[in-house]
């Protein structure tokens, strides 16, 4: 998997900047909000599926709704939704999980075979009948000294921009939806005024962020609150601490949807901010408010909760609700 290096993920200046400015351009606020419609319109056509009085929440919504909505953006063909799901999630527990077992690293390596196959395959297509999608633009995307993206970089963005439009996202939907249902008095505020949804959601990041941490390595030498690091050490940043100190936020520990002035760190920030910071915003906005459009009463059905076992990112397997 030595080519998802390619990845911006893992860059630093001057080439982070480089791949960025390159594939920026269709997750600009302006851009996203755009797509507003339609990202609406999946999430009340998944719902439009849901027929039974108690169902899966992350099954039937948080799930495919990224899915969808990242697929269309590459060009991804319909029919191999499900298996980039599937494939997606096999990386995430290979890549990300510091206690993965061989079993897990072997299966992400098949994934990053299958899936690398697949998106060059699909530049070869773009070259020849180009598209309004984001792999056509990124094969004719140029920066200042009309260094074009290589296709191993563009498949590498592909990979990156798939695996973080789905699990992440996915986590998002989830959490907010579950932290609302426990807060009921949050819930009535919401169903009262839904013009809170974009605060509610910057709580919810702020609150049961689905990324926790995040690893750095040491730019030089240097002492912070007392304690020495080395130029070169990783280090491991907790975003979750970040988001409940009581320096920042004031009673970090309650949830308040009307909270003023959210601060949180959930995309990271400075020149690594997550580049699809606003498309997940907007996911989640568009995916709790056609839930409460549709069902005027829902609660959380009685269920064991079981998180992910990925040190780092936080979210249920399943999420039960009940109509009533």
């Amino acid at each position: 998997m030595e080519n998802f290096l390619e990845a911006m993920l893992w860059k630093d200046d001057p080439d982070h900047r480089r791949l960025r400015s390159l594939v920026s351009k269709p997750f600009g606020a302006k851009e996203i909000e755009l797509q507003r419609p339609r990202i609406r319109d999946v999430a009340e056509r998944l719902l439009d599926d849901v027929k039974e009085e108690k169902f899966d929440l992350i099954k039937s919504l948080a799930d495919p709704m990224p899915l969808v909505v990242i697929g269309d953006m590459l060009g991804v063909d319909v029919a191999r939704r499900e298996q980039f799901k599937r494939r997606s999630e096999d990386m995430v527990r290979g890549l990300f999980n510091p206690i993965r077992s061989a079993e897990e690293t072997q299966l992400a390596a098949s994934a990053w075979q299958e899936l690398h196959q697949y998106f060059a395959h699909l530049i070869e297509a773009r070259r020849q009948f180009g598209r309004d999608d984001l792999i056509s633009s990124m094969l004719v995307a140029k920066d200042g000294d009309s260094h074009p993206l290589t296709d191993q970089e563009v498949v590498a963005q592909c990979l990156l921009l798939l695996i973080a439009g789905n699990v992440t996202t996915t986590d998002l939907i989830g959490n907010a939806v579950r932290v609302l249902l426990m807060h009921p008095e949050q819930m009535a505020q919401l169903r009262a005024a839904p013009e809170l949804i974009t605060n509610a959601i910057e709580e919810v990041l702020r609150f049961e962020s689905p990324t926790m941490q995040v690893s750095r390595v040491v730019p030089e030498d240097m002492t912070f609150a007392g304690c020495p690091f080395r130029k070169g050490q990783s280090i491991q940043l907790s975003l979750s601490a970040a988001n409940r100190d009581p320096r920042a936020t004031p009673e970090p520990d309650r949830f308040d949807i009307r909270r003023p002035s959210i601060r949180h760190h959930s995309f990271g920030g400075n020149r690594h901010m997550c580049l699809g910071a606003h498309l997940a915003r907007v996911e989640a906005q568009e995916a709790v408010s056609a839930l409460l459009r549709r069902y005027p009463k829902l609660e959380l059905a009685e269920q064991e909760l079981r998180f992910r076992a990925w040190p780092g990112l936080r979210g249920t397997h399943e999420l039960w609700l009940r109509r009533v």
